[in-house]
């Protein structure tokens, strides 16, 4: 009778032991997935530099163009965040350029959409992430951010110490091996030469 007693009393506190574990186990992944969501909350997108090794690319021409902006007219803005900088536009320039590109390109039909969506979202919204668009509408986002980086349509700061950057360095970039064998597009750097924003605007 004792020894039954032992052997339950044993099997008793095993299965208490692995309740909390399962519980403290359980809880750990809890505590990682919260933290990766904070973590994902707090970045709007990460942009990748842009693909041409130094190799291999050609910079056609390069200019340097200042901000326009010391503050956004508007308060409906777009926000982009790469690894180096976080850049804002009004909203308002955003709409306007998909409007014009609409006009020289019919064809273009998704960026009258895109207009149309910003204009009637805009009057609910005060803020629009680079990151919440997706698959095409991502494209000509990407494509209509580049044209306002070089209108100078920009407030741009650095992420590591918040400083505005006044102007930066628009290129033209090619890497072109013959015919039917090329990529070209643009390329966006700070005064340093670090690149912060890319497109890839022709392949052929």
């Amino acid at each position: 009778m004792k020894i039954s007693l032992i052997i339950f009393i044993f099997i008793l506190a095993s299965l208490i032991g692995c309740q909390k574990e399962s519980s403290s186990s359980i809880s750990s992944e809890k505590e990682s997935l919260d933290t990766q969501i904070k973590s994902d909350d707090n970045d709007l997108t990460i942009i990748p530099f842009w693909p041409a090794s130094k190799k291999e690319h050609r910079i056609l021409k390069q200019g340097i163009v200042d901000s326009q902006y010391t503050t956004i007219p508007g308060s409906k803005l777009l926000r982009l965040r790469t690894e180096l900088v976080e850049a804002t536009f009004d909203i308002q320039d955003v709409i306007e350029q998909f409007d014009k590109s609409f006009k020289e390109h019919p064809n273009l039909k998704c960026d009258k959409v895109l207009a149309e969506r910003l204009r009637k979202e805009s009057d609910t919204r005060s803020q629009f992430l680079y990151s919440e668009f997706s698959g095409e509408d991502n494209e000509r986002v990407r494509f209509c951010i580049a044209d306002l980086l070089e209108q100078g349509k920009f407030i741009i700061t650095l992420r590591s110490n918040n400083n505005i950057v006044a102007e930066i360095i628009a290129c033209e970039w090619s890497n072109y091996r013959g015919p039917l064998d090329g990529i070209g597009g643009r390329v966006f750097n700070i005064k340093d030469g670090r690149t912060f924003f890319w497109t890839v605007d022709w392949i052929s």
